[in-house]
């Protein structure tokens, strides 16, 4: 449930954003130079939770950014996430 969840608050997400945005990527990618991580945590939903990464990534300088983590407690109280960060080469 908390993938469907996920994917439909990321499709949003992806739509509303402006395009100088810092776009998220699926899968790394051949060509594009990992340049660091960025966590959040403490957000109240998942969108607000992968929102806060894009904008922590766009302040970092990253063109793209990938989510490898997204989780919440048993209580779903408050939502972390971890991603990485890519430029292009």
């Amino acid at each position: 449930m908390n993938v469907k969840r996920y994917c439909c608050l990321l499709l949003v997400s992806a739509i509303t954003l402006p395009a100088f945005a810092a776009s998220e990527i699926f899968s790394e990618s051949a060509g594009m130079l990992k340049t660091g991580n960025v966590s959040v945590f403490g957000k109240s939903t998942a969108d607000e939770a992968v929102l806060s990464l894009r904008n922590k990534a766009e302040l970092a300088g990253a063109d793209y950014f990938r989510v490898n983590r997204l989780t919440t407690p048993g209580d779903s109280s408050r939502w972390s996430a971890n991603a990485v960060l890519y430029k292009n080469s």
